[in-house]
């Protein structure tokens, strides 16, 4: 039996990656390596000083707004020198931290010669295709689930006779939480409405950027008693199954977007998505058939910015309509339909290292 490939993720902290575990591939994040362990959040530049690349076979990049472009052309030529081989997930099509045009950059160089491209809609694929050309042709890999099935089997929903709202993550650009919560919290007037709000932890930068507001957010969760608010530094995804299972309606407050792990959360926790259909999520949506309840879709048609309270306060009243009218639980359907789906994940993740690997050995 061959040793299992040594795969090093750019980075390593998402649930995303950590499931992609198998016999035939294993994740050197957080690994020792030559006297030193390789960091959860690996880096480009991480990896240049770190020569040579006998600890590693393939390189795994995910989320490159922060890597130089200088150090993204080195390490393409190191991995070619070295016989390294090197996989892009495109999780984005648009920038989350940076500009949209420092992100093209950063893909067009990638698109050359010995790049494996993947992403996770056929539309983004196909998007990705026409606008950058890569050598290689992009191909589609489902989300997956964000939560282990196995956590969640058996475990079911706790009873409430009001609608239960949950939101969480870390404050970005592309995630409206002041206005959402203020909307709610005015906008949603049943006297025993909870929303469950799960935060990570503030930096200084979240409190510099203007269009985050984190005092004006602050202020906002503790006027309301409805509204209970928990910080992590990371969540685990027991924290998160447990808040879930309190909950009926995950919010997704999506300014823009491509893709959503939480989407695919929501499904696997039977929770109702109240999210606008951003990017390829009605794509990820219609991929699971009638195994997941249909979101309930805000309907930013991305006109009158000023109309965007109005629409979301709308969906907000469906979404109180709908969880009235119905419970929502984890499905045992679904959570085997997972399993399957990982399986397929793991073989087409095995092809494409064995493939990039070939490629940078000849």
């Amino acid at each position: 039996m061959t040793n299992p490939l040594r795969i090093a993720h750019i980075p390593a902290r998402t649930a995303y990656v950590w499931k992609l575990q198998s016999t035939d591939f294993t994740i050197v994040n957080g690994q020792n390596i030559h006297a030193t362990t390789v960091p959860t959040a690996l880096t480009a530049k991480w990896i240049l000083n770190h020569q040579p690349l006998d600890w590693v076979d393939v390189i795994h990049l995910h989320h490159i707004e922060f890597e130089l472009l200088d150090d993204l052309e080195h390490l393409i030529d190191v991995c070619r020198t070295s016989g390294t081989g090197i996989v892009l997930t495109v999780h984005d099509l648009h920038a989350m931290f940076t500009t949209d045009q420092a992100l093209a950059e950063r893909y067009a160089l990638l698109s050359q010669d010995g790049v494996f491209w993947t992403t996770t809609s056929d539309g983004a694929a196909r998007d990705l295709q026409s606008q950058y050309s890569p050598s290689e042709e992009v191909c589609s890999l489902p989300l997956g689930y964000a939560i282990p099935p196995a956590l969640v089997a058996g475990r079911s929903r706790t009873h409430s006779t009001a609608p239960r709202y949950f939101m969480y993550g870390a404050m970005r650009p592309n995630r409206d939480h002041l206005s959402t919560l203020a909307n709610w919290s005015l906008g949603l007037t049943h006297t025993h409405a909870t929303f469950n709000v799960l935060l990570r932890a503030l930096s200084a930068i979240d409190f510099a950027r203007q269009e985050y507001r984190p005092s004006d957010l602050i202020a906002l969760l503790q006027s309301d008693q409805r509204i209970n608010t928990v910080m992590k530094p990371y969540p685990s995804d027991e924290n998160l199954v447990e808040m879930a299972l309190e909950s009926d309606c995950l919010v997704l407050p999506y300014r823009w977007g491509s893709h959503s792990g939480q989407l695919e959360f929501a499904f696997d926790l039977g929770l109702l998505p109240l999210v606008p259909p951003v990017g390829y999520l009605t794509e990820q949506h219609a991929r699971h058939g009638n195994l997941v309840p249909d979101p309930v879709w805000i309907d930013w048609d991305g006109g009158n910015p000023y109309l965007q309270g109005e629409q979301f306060l709308e969906a907000l009243l469906r979404a109180q309509d709908v969880l009235l009218d119905r419970n929502f639980l984890p499905n045992p359907q679904f959570l085997e339909y997972r399993e399957v789906e990982h399986q397929g994940l793991l073989h087409n993740h095995v092809d494409l290292y064995e493939r990039a690997v070939e490629q940078a050995r000849t």
